[in-house]
């Protein structure tokens, strides 16, 4: 019976594959196979550049949510010029951003070395991303990582005093003053837990000048994250909607 399910799975992968991308989907599915451990180079017919990802890791599954699911694909009804991409992690969500809104400038924020280096390799054929390796938190500091998996999307930063850090943490007003920003069209956020300290203090200096925000919170890795974004975002109106693991909300102010 087990072997039958497994048979059954692998034909509706392939059926699925087909479906969405064609030769580049059974060509992706057949790289996930022959290459474990490796980086392997995808093609698909929606992408413009060829994307690359650490097989047998969570790049995989980074890579199906934003690209399969679609999961930040949703009705943007006004001109998207700014984008904050926090947790940028391999850049799979900046080059989303970057083929749908290609006259955006999109700043992408990641803290881990590794993840960084992915990063920049994949957006390096886009000039609108700027790659920024540090974390973002509610001040400029430092920042030491922690990671209690064992996979590339679960690092977590935390503050630290140690000087020799090579992490620096960045505030949203910050990346304001350096890259001379009105307002951010979409900040996206999946920060793995430090939405907590992002939006625990300084919230009046930019999210009056924030539309809309796109956020997965992490009350599993840290306790009071959740409770952190809801009471910054209580002093105003919004609506929301919710795809796959994320939570966009559309602030009603005027920018």
């Amino acid at each position: 019976m087990n072997e039958l399910k497994k048979i059954a799975h692998g034909i509706i992968s392939l059926v699925d594959h087909w479906e969405k991308w064609k030769w580049g989907g059974l060509l992706l599915l057949r790289k996930r196979l022959l290459y474990p451990n490796k980086i392997i180079e995808i093609k698909l017919r929606e992408l413009k550049q060829p994307v690359y990802l650490r097989n047998s890791t969570s790049d995989i599954t980074v890579f199906y949510q934003v690209f399969f699911q679609n999961s930040y694909n949703f009705n943007y009804s006004s001109p998207v010029d700014v984008i904050i991409d926090c947790g940028a992690n391999i850049g799979l969500s900046s080059i989303f951003y970057a083929h749908h809104f290609p006259n955006a400038m999109i700043i992408a924020v990641e803290p881990e070395r590794n993840n960084f280096k992915m990063l920049e390799k994949n957006c390096r054929p886009f000039k609108n991303i700027i790659p920024v390796r540090a974390g973002v938190w509610n001040m400029n500091t430092n920042l030491r990582l922690v990671n209690k998996t064992d996979q590339p999307w679960g690092m977590q930063v935390e503050e630290t005093t140690d000087q020799k850090s090579d992490i620096e943490a960045l505030s949203i007003p910050y990346l304001f003053q350096k890259y001379n920003l009105k307002k951010i069209d979409i900040l996206k956020v999946d920060i793995e837990g430090s939405e907590k300290e992002l939006f625990e203090t300084g919230t009046d200096d930019w999210l009056p000048y924030t539309r809309i925000l796109c956020i997965e919170l992490h009350d599993h890795l840290r306790k009071g994250a959740s409770q952190s974004f809801f009471k910054a975002l209580r002093k105003y109106e919004y609506s929301m909607l919710k795809r796959k693991e994320n939570l966009i909300f559309f602030l009603n102010h005027k920018v």
